[in-house]
């Protein structure tokens, strides 16, 4: 049996079927933190819990009985194994490695990364975002500024989408920067 830490609890609640942000931010503040949020949840107890913002419609009622499998699902020692395996990192909120220092409405509890350069969140960062049917000339000015960024030592972060996102990210590894792409639909899923 893997030793359940933080890392490890916010992963298994991140990996839970149908959990987003919004339920897992729920959890934990119900809770108190992560690792009691999921023994909460493998005790069973995430189901009666109103983790929705309107508890009586039909998606909330749906979010319930799917809540009841989480326990099946909640396996610590798998999403361990996995992480290993994966060479994925974890940072929790709170933690002294969590890289969003600033406290900001609605920060995630969890993030996962995975690449071979995490101390790419150490560094300065800049946000570059932009429209995915960009023009030639806005290609080549985000690819520019991505390699201006890159070569003063600060990391380009996006949602790594085709236009925009990607002429920056191209840009600043080009240059020999860091680049890191935040990917909403977990690691899982293959976009773009």
């Amino acid at each position: 049996m893997t030793e359940l830490t933080d890392e490890v609890a916010a992963a298994t609640l991140a990996c839970l079927p149908d959990m987003t942000f919004g339920r897992m931010r729920a959890l934990v503040d119900h809770f108190g933190n992560v690792r009691r949020a999921l023994t909460g949840v493998r005790a069973g107890h995430a189901a009666s819990l109103s983790l929705d913002p309107e508890p009586d419609t039909a998606a909330a009622r749906n979010l319930r009985r799917v809540a009841r499998t989480w326990p099946d699902h909640a396996d610590p020692d798998a999403i361990a194994a996995r992480l290993q395996r994966r060479g994925t990192h974890v940072w929790v909120e709170g933690g002294e490695r969590y890289p969003i220092a600033d406290p900001i409405p609605d920060r995630p509890v969890v993030l996962l990364a995975e690449g071979e350069r995490p101390d790419a969140l150490a560094s300065p960062r800049v946000a570059i975002v932009g429209t995915r049917a960009a023009s030639p000339h806005g290609l080549a000015d985000a690819r520019d500024l991505g390699a201006f960024l890159g070569e003063a030592g600060v990391t380009v972060v996006s949602g790594m989408a085709i236009g925009i996102d990607a002429a920056a990210h191209d840009g600043a590894v080009a240059a020999g920067g860091l680049a890191v792409g935040v990917v909403a639909t977990g690691l899982d899923i293959e976009y773009p």
